[in-house]
């Protein structure tokens, strides 16, 4: 039983669903869109029931009376095949449609709609409904208001000639739509300026509209061009025929083309001649008939080009070109003459083809590039000056011809195209290139470095760079210690006969073969000569200052007028340093030790440094100090009273054994441990300061210059006399040679007591190579001569051993006083 009874409500439900669903329209408000509502559901009883509720839109519509065929036209995008359309005046049971009925009588045909007015009063309402085959409502259509139809025997849209101006294209359109007009010929023409570019287009079309007549006839639509020269002389003649039967059941389409076009070498007068018989025939028109011509539109384009004076010159200009002007010709459009130099430039060479420039008149403007400048009265401007990047052209205007000529230019200047045109009115008459190459000129920088080893006097060999391809600076030979350290863009150019050669400003010529003899100049503390050598530039340095700062030669080469090659060469001389100090010893000093010095990189010069030393103190210092000396560097020992000097050879690591050096006030020891300078103060005048002058050899070059000011220690007396145990020269074997010598001393100060001891009986004697003698019995005889003066006689004698090696011996004894 269970079974059963949920196999019924199952079969139930399933008739309910697929019962009709009942429809209820909204139609009332046509200012809202169409909604849809759908599936109200609810269940009463068990069952289920879908209601669909669709709202209407009214549209309104207007319409077209034509009150003599008594009907109003309408169209109606949406009326169906199968569609069922009721003309009414109200919308009375719009609910029930399938009980709607028309009130007006009407025929359609597709979407047009043409509904009798004849039983129609025209002021009341007018309602278009369309029901679907099912009679379901589709649409309805209010018609709001309506036009009437006037039919006139005459063009809806008259003829349009127009002429239209784009840049240097011009458009001559012409354009008719024909309606009414029947058996009606239409002739014309249009003449064009001298022009090498022409077009031609036409077009036609017939009425769409049905013959109730035939009325077909011979009509003739024709076009005609003829072409003449700028003289008049004719060069062609074309007819064409687009149409020679016309008729309401003969009618013709004529596809929009160019029937004409062409390219003239020369300007020519293209004039286009029209006659166009459009035909006649009676159509179907709205519902009624009407005479109307056969061809609905025509339309034709005529283009044509007025074409400037067109052409290209090429300028290329070497370094011969003496910034003249070129003067060009001019030349009519009808005559399209090429360009022709009228005079002659020097330097400049010229080529042209195509047309020349037009004689420029008043009121014309002359644009260069974008520049533009009105010509004034004669066909005269006065001269301008424009650039094209780093091209400087000069330009004027004299009796209606251009001048042209360059102002400036840089460096390898690159080709420039100048466009020079020519506007009058709002037309381009003349567009012309001039491609110019400009005369070539070098530019570039080089740092020569020339260090220590640099031999002074000596030529450094430069290459040279020729204009049309240019390379940097090299050099050509190979010196110690010369680096061409950098060389950006060019060289210098190869020099020939009659070139101008500028050094820092100094000006020469060069001679025959690219030669020019030796030349001297300086610039400040630095001096140097030069030469030229088969067109290539020597340099050399003849001497610098102490620390000599980097130096610019700018070395400029003139040809004619025009500078064609600036090089300027940054020249770092050889280091050279000096400087003065002076050093204190005081008596804490043991004699005959070292002091020393710090040594310094050429590099980096700083001030004289003075190792720490027992009883020596750096005084005072000026400049730069000792540089490290390297083996092969030369030493050369003076002081500031003699000419004569001193000279050693330092050695491998930078040493030199120890030297002992007479000095006018007294003597010095000098030696050199891994480059770096020692001093020693042997002995002394008293009270007075041994001056040494050190100088550093490298190479051919000085590279220090340093005097040293040694001041001894203070003493309480005054050396009046200085003697010298001199043994003279002695023969080999020779024994108990003796010698003498005074020394005589004043106190400053009043003593008590005073003693005089000699340090040593036998004082040895040494040659430069360092062999020894020994004197022997050395003594001293003292005598006072007052209460401060004191005479001390030193007596000695020498043995010389027969094998005694032959030279110059010379040695050191110290006296010794004790003062109370």
């Amino acid at each position: 039983m269970i079974k059963r009874l949920l196999f019924l409500l199952i079969l139930v439900l399933n008739i309910i669903s697929f019962s009709e669903v009942p429809h209820i329209y909204i139609y009332d408000n046509p200012s809202k869109q169409v909604t849809t509502t759908e599936t109200l559901k609810k269940k009463p009883n068990g069952s289920e029931m879908n209601i669909s509720v669709e709202k209407i839109k009214t549209e309104e519509i207007e319409g077209v009376l034509d009150k003599g065929a008594k009907k109003i036209y309408l169209t109606i995008d949406d009326l169906g095949v199968t569609d069922k359309l009721i003309v009414t005046d109200t919308l009375k049971n719009i609910q029930n449609p399938q009980r709607l009925i028309s009130k007006y009588d009407f025929e359609s045909k597709n979407s047009d709609i043409d509904i009798s007015i004849e039983r129609m009063n025209l002021n009341s309402k007018l309602y278009l409904i369309v029901l679907n085959s099912s009679n379901n409502l589709k649409c309805i259509k209010k018609v709001t208001s309506v036009r009437e139809q006037k039919l006139e025997l005459k063009s809806i849209v008259d003829n349009i000639m127009k002429s239209l101006t784009r840049a240097n294209e011009i458009y001559f359109e012409f354009t008719r739509d024909y309606l009414w007009n029947t058996n009606q010929v239409i002739t014309g023409e249009h003449t064009s300026e001298l022009t090498k570019e022409v077009e031609i287009s036409f077009a036609a079309n017939s009425q769409t509209y049905a013959s109730h007549r035939g009325n077909n006839r011979t009509a003739y639509g024709r076009t005609y061009v003829d072409v003449t020269d700028a003289n008049g002389a004719l060069i062609e003649s074309r007819t064409f025929t687009w149409w020679d039967f016309l008729g309401g059941d003969n009618k013709v389409t004529v596809p929009s083309r160019v029937y004409y076009a062409k390219n003239f070498t020369r300007p020519v007068t293209v004039k286009l001649r029209w006659s166009l018989d459009l035909g006649g025939y009676k159509g179907h028109y709205n519902g009624g008939r009407a005479d109307m011509s056969v061809i609905s539109r025509v339309e034709q384009v005529f283009k044509y080009v007025v074409s400037p004076l067109e052409g290209t010159t090429n300028l290329t200009f070497n370094d011969d070109y003496q910034k003249n002007y070129a003067n060009f010709s001019s030349t009519s459009y009808a005559d399209s003459n090429p360009l022709v130099l009228e005079n002659t430039v020097s330097g400049m060479n010229f080529s042209t083809f195509g047309s020349g420039l037009i004689t420029i008149e008043n009121g014309d403007i002359l644009d260069i590039n974008g520049v533009r400048t009105t010509v004034g009265t004669s066909g005269n401007l006065a001269e301008r000056v424009t650039n094209i990047g780093t091209l400087g052209l000069k330009y004027k205007v004299e009796n209606g011809k251009l001048r042209l000529g360059l102002n400036s230019w840089g460096v390898a200047e690159p080709s420039r195209a100048a466009t020079v045109k020519v506007i009058r009115g709002t037309r381009e008459v003349t567009n012309h290139i001039f491609n110019i190459q400009a005369p070539k000129r070098l530019e570039g920088t080089s740092r020569l470095v020339l260090k220590e080893y640099y031999p002074i006097d000596t030529y450094i060999a430069f290459s040279s760079a020729n204009l049309n391809s240019p390379v940097p600076l090299v050099l050509e030979n190979s010196i110690r210690d010369v680096i061409l350290e950098s060389s950006s863009q060019h060289g210098i150019v190869t020099m020939q006969q009659g070139d101008i050669l500028e050094v820092n400003g100094v000006q020469s010529t060069i001679g025959a073969s690219g030669n020019l003899g030796e030349k001297n100049q300086n610039i400040d503390t630095l001096d140097f000569k030069y030469k030229v050598e088969n067109g290539k530039l020597r340099l050399a340095l003849t001497g610098w200052g102490v620390l000599e700062p980097s130096r610019d030669l700018t070395i400029r080469v003139i040809r004619g007028v025009n500078e064609i090659s600036k090089h300027i060469i940054d020249v770092k001389s050889p280091t050279k340093v000096d400087g003065d100090t002076a050093i204190k010893f005081d008596n804490t000093y043991q004699i005959r030790s070292f002091a020393k010095f710090k040594g310094i990189d050429l590099l980096a010069p700083l001030p004289v440094v003075l190792e720490n030393h027992l009883g020596v103190t750096l005084e005072t210092t000026r400049g730069s100090g000792i540089p490290f000396m390297n083996q092969g560097d030369i030493l050369i020992i003076s002081d500031t009273f003699r000419r004569s000097s001193n000279s050693f050879e330092i050695g491998a690591s930078g040493v030199l054994e120890k030297k002992n050096i007479k000095l006018t006030n007294g003597e010095v020891g000098i030696q050199v441990e891994g480059g770096k300078l020692s001093l020693a103060l042997n002995n002394w005048i008293v009270n007075k300061n041994v001056d040494v002058r050190v100088r550093i050899v490298r190479g051919t070059n000085e590279i220090m210059n340093h005097t040293f000011t040694l001041k001894a220690p203070d003493a309480p007396f005054n050396v009046v006399q200085q003697g010298i145990l001199d043994f003279g020269t002695i023969i080999a074997g020779t024994k108990n040679k003796a010698a003498e010598t005074d020394i005589k001393i004043e106190m400053i100060k009043d003593v008590t007591e005073i003693k005089f001891n000699l340090n040593t009986e036998s004082p040895e004697l040494y040659n430069k190579n360092g062999k020894v003698l020994k004197a022997k019995n050395l003594k001293t005889i003292v005598r006072k001569q007052s209460d401060k003066k004191y005479l001390i006689k030193i007596q000695g004698k020498l043995d010389v051993p027969q094998d005694q090696e032959l030279g110059e011996y010379s040695g050191t004894a110290i006296l010794e006083m004790r003062i109370k």
